[in-house]
């Protein structure tokens, strides 16, 4: 599994977790441009470090948040000490 595949599923997740859920929200709540959530979403493309974090941080709790951007971008720990 690849970092566009681990972040889909999340994202996935979170939206299927509830039905009210859209792209729409979640650009709206990660301020991330809804385009460029869809381009993610449908293309082979990988998210950078900005907007990987912005999605976790609106859809995973903060400890699992900091998890996965750990586990797919381990420069990002060099960040944090």
């Amino acid at each position: 599994m690849d970092v566009k595949s681990a972040l889909n599923d999340k994202i996935n997740d979170w939206m299927s977790s509830d039905e009210t859920r859209s792209f729409f929200q979640l650009a709206r709540i990660s301020g991330i441009a809804h385009p460029t959530l869809y381009r993610l979403v449908r293309s082979k493309n990988s998210p950078n470090l900005e907007t990987a974090i912005k999605v976790v941080i609106a859809i995973l709790p903060q400890n699992e948040a900091h998890k996965f951007i750990n586990h797919w971008y381990p420069i990002s720990k060099l960040l944090t000490k």
